[in-house]
């Protein structure tokens, strides 16, 4: 049964999360370059390099900003705000620009891997079920997914290489973690059919086989360090409940992450700095995935309410977070409230 998470004012919430999106996506400054620079040619601004995802600071959270938008046209097409989105979307979504995006995937085949890429399929995944939707926005959405296609084509192929050349996962609390991109990987190739699609989802299986199902005890004691915005735990258990029948899981949690109970939410004394702005996005992601894993276990299991009310509590402080406030914040934190607000991994969501 799948359980919300109980937001006061959630259209407003929505609302909010749309207009930093919009706010976000065209402002290309400050910007933190990601990447290397092979030769002089390579010095070129953030729009030089990508026409498209130039904005929110940087690449992958320009990426992000582009899903939540597509996602809230579905799940919201009548807003005030929709011809808005769609209008910047058209903009953006050009195939021109996403031939030079593409472009720069194909030179450097491991950029923004895999974080990034694992919200640019999402991105795909989400437009694809939108022009797949009885929707006022399907039509366009249909061209915006025949314009991705490229782009899309060659970022499953570095994908793909990625996952095969994998020596051991990465647990950090931030941008590098494996298990939360095989997480947001495997939702997207599971909205579609494609050959790459079943390739990618048999790669993350055999990705949790061999280093996340059978691995060591983890500790949420240690959680978080001084920059995280994901649970290293909370993320390898997120991917554990979307491979696991539900008996499988009850029992792994416990054996594997038994004190996830004890986690608490960390809040930002300096919520203008990018850092600590960190946590609050880590708040809203614990919810999320605390919320997923609870309604992923068996009916009855006494670890559930326990799990929902830990899940409201990192929701609340997260979503009431000051970093909001900060540039520091607003150009990605709305498409994490985006992925708490409707949460797209979970059975029953649009």
């Amino acid at each position: 049964m799948v359980m919300r998470v109980d937001v006061q004012n959630t259209e407003a919430q929505i609302d909010r999360c749309v207009r930093l999106g919009l706010l976000c996506i065209p402002r290309e400054y400050p910007h933190a370059a990601q990447g290397m620079q092979l030769s002089e040619a390579d010095v070129r601004t953030p729009s030089q390099h990508w026409p498209i995802f130039f904005g929110c600071y940087d690449w992958h959270s320009a990426v992000h900003n582009h899903w939540q938008l597509v996602r809230a046209l579905r799940v919201r097409p009548q807003a005030a705000w929709a011809s808005e989105v769609a209008e910047l979307l058209v903009r953006q979504l050009q195939p021109e620009a996403l031939a030079q995006e593409a472009a720069f995937l194909r030179r450097f085949t491991t950029f923004e891997m895999p974080y990034g890429v694992a919200w640019l399929h999402l991105l795909c995944a989400e437009v694809h079920a939108l022009a797949q939707a009885s929707s006022p926005w399907a039509k366009v959405a249909a061209r915006w997914e025949q314009a991705l296609a490229a782009l899309h084509e060659v970022a499953c192929a570095n994908t793909l290489a990625y996952w095969r050349s994998l020596v051991v996962p990465n647990r950090a609390g931030a941008h590098a973690n494996t298990a939360f991109a095989a997480g947001l990987m495997l939702d997207a190739a599971r909205m579609q059919t494609t050959s790459h699609a079943v390739a990618t989802e048999s790669e993350i299986a055999s990705y949790f086989e061999r280093h996340v199902r059978w691995s060591e005890r983890m500790s949420a004691r240690c959680e978080p360090l001084g920059y995280d915005f994901l649970s290293p735990t909370l993320c390898e258990a997120d991917l554990a409940r979307r491979l696991l029948p539900a008996s499988e899981l009850a029992v792994w949690l416990g054996e594997a992450c038994g004190d996830i109970n004890e986690l608490r939410p960390p809040k930002p004394v300096r919520p203008e700095d990018g850092q600590q702005s960190h946590f609050d996005g880590l708040n809203i992601s614990r919810a999320w995935m605390l919320a997923n894993i609870a309604d992923a276990l068996p009916d009855g299991d006494e670890r559930v309410a326990s799990l929902h009310e830990l899940a409201q509590l990192h929701a609340s402080e997260g979503l009431a977070g000051d970093s909001h406030q900060h540039y520091s914040g607003q150009h990605w934190l709305g498409s994490f409230a985006m992925y708490l607000l409707t949460r797209p991994a979970c059975a029953g969501s649009v």
